[in-house]
């Protein structure tokens, strides 16, 4: 018995010696661990410390280089300014220079002012099959087709033949605001205004190409009539052209 209670006390005091060591060993560790987290975040601190060193310094040697950049922007946009007026210039003496070919209106009531050429007139209505040019004093500008005869087509657009190309204006229909009409003396007019470019690039074929034969067709509802466009009618529409580039430049 007493051999028995001997080897159950020491046991005890194995067991008692055994977790003093092992709780010795678990704080070590856990100073260690906290020491090394605390090395870990001072690392970090000085790291991003470097950082923000490093992004200054980049800043500041970029610095010169952001001047200089903004000092090229700068005179690059005085150099387009410079030009957009001398632009301006010539294209005021370009409108002093072709405006006297021109009847010009002014609506005081809508403050603007229209160009129609000498060629065709002071009236919307022309005695003649043909197409004319109407500008506005900001460079606006809309073709209108013009039928005259003793018989009505009710023609609602036109086409225009310049060598192998064919230019098709909108149809405009007859009941449209555009589409106006006369019918006096047994005479008939029909008149249609292309605004808002609706003649699909007519001005501008017409006023590139006046050396050549230019045919137009007035596309009636049942009919159609041809002509061949004028001499004086191709340079009236190229001096409105002319007229229309150099009125939208003249200001900035």
């Amino acid at each position: 018995m007493k051999s028995i209670l001997k080897i159950v006390f020491g046991c005890l005091c194995f067991a008692t010696l055994l977790y003093i060591i092992i709780s010795n060993f678990d704080n070590e560790a856990f100073h260690d661990t906290a020491s090394a987290g605390s090395e870990a975040s001072l690392t970090a601190a000085e790291i991003d410390n470097i950082i923000n060193q490093e992004n200054i310094d980049k800043g500041q040697k970029l610095e010169p280089f952001a001047s200089e950049l903004a000092k090229k922007e700068t005179e690059e946009l005085a150099s387009r300014l410079e030009n957009r007026k001398k632009e301006a210039e010539r294209s005021k003496k370009v409108v002093e220079t072709i405006k006297r070919s021109f009847y010009f209106k002014k609506d005081e009531f809508q403050n603007t002012g229209w160009y129609k050429h000498k060629v065709w007139g002071n009236d919307s209505f022309i005695d003649r099959k043909g197409l004319t040019c109407t500008v506005r004093d900001d460079g606006y500008i809309y073709l209108s087709s013009n039928y005259y005869s003793d018989d009505w087509l009710f023609h609602e657009g036109v086409y225009v033949k310049i060598g192998d190309d064919i230019y098709r204006s909108d149809i405009i229909p007859t009941y449209d605001e555009n589409h106006r009409t006369i019918n006096a003396g047994g005479s008939i007019w029909e008149n249609i205004q292309y605004t808002d470019g609706r003649d699909n690039g007519i001005i501008e074929a017409i006023a590139n190409n006046t050396d050549k034969i230019i045919k137009v067709r007035f596309l009636g509802d049942e009919f159609y009539s041809d002509i061949t466009l004028s001499k004086r009618d191709k340079l009236a529409i190229q001096e409105c052209k002319r007229l229309s580039d150099a009125l939208s430049n003249s200001t900035l």
